[in-house]
């Protein structure tokens, strides 16, 4: 954060999302007023709910911190090998912050679909859980490319992120992964399954997910970190 490069980029794109989310309520159209009125109709709540968690990943996707977080240290990264601190501890900080600014793009998304759409407290509450629950994955995943290719060799802090393959990496295996979890949504809705059973299930999945991977993750980064020359 103390490099206004990387607070740009890993800042500014989970705030134009929710920018362009609330464009409709600065317009007097009478067909986005119209297209407003019917989303907040209650028959809608789910498809509203589920395209808001859509929103919120995505949202999640497009934060180029975790994918990054071992690459910005660059030539320092010595020190990383040599302090007293385990692999393990340093990359949980990293998913920590790459996490907890997420965490901050789903709350003002979240914000923007409740000016929008005024869902429930309960399906609002539903969506912070699973958005929570799938950044966290998708930050895992982002870590995980980091560490495994991390572009230390840089003399600019702009080629940390601008010209790091990682990033674009780090948002086209997430986007993927949506895909997945959307196809399989978009199954569930079709053979009308119950509400909270769509819900329960999405949030099942994420967690076995964020498990597995935060176990991959960990030994990963005790294998780099001690493989990784510098």
């Amino acid at each position: 954060l103390r490099t206004p490069i990387y607070v740009m980029n890993g800042l500014v794109g989970m705030l134009i999302v929710p920018l362009f989310m609330l464009m409709p309520l600065f317009t007097q159209e009478g067909e986005l007023n119209k297209l407003l009125s019917q989303l907040r109709l209650p028959e809608f709540g789910l498809i509203v709910t589920l395209g808001a968690l859509a929103v919120s990943l995505f949202t999640a996707s497009i934060n180029i911190v975790a994918c990054t977080s071992v690459s910005r240290e660059g030539s320092t990264f010595w020190i990383s090998k040599i302090i007293p601190v385990s692999a393990k501890i340093q990359i949980l900080a990293k998913l920590i912050h790459s996490a907890a600014i997420s965490f901050i793009g789903i709350f003002v998304v979240v914000i923007a679909i409740q000016l929008l759409a005024e869902l429930s407290l309960l399906r609002i509450t539903t969506l912070i859980i699973l958005g929570i629950l799938g950044s966290l994955g998708l930050n895992i995943i982002n870590l995980i490319i980091d560490v495994l290719r991390p572009k230390l060799d840089w003399n600019d802090p702009q080629e940390a992120v601008k010209q790091n393959f990682n990033g674009f990496l780090g948002i086209l295996l997430p986007l993927i992964v949506m895909a997945l979890l959307a196809g399989l949504v978009a199954i569930l809705v079709l053979v009308k399954t119950p509400e909270w059973l769509i819900y329960l299930i999405i949030a099942i999945i994420m967690v076995i997910a964020d498990i597995i991977g935060l176990y991959g993750l960990f030994a990963l980064a005790e294998h780099r970190y001690a493989s990784i020359e510098i």
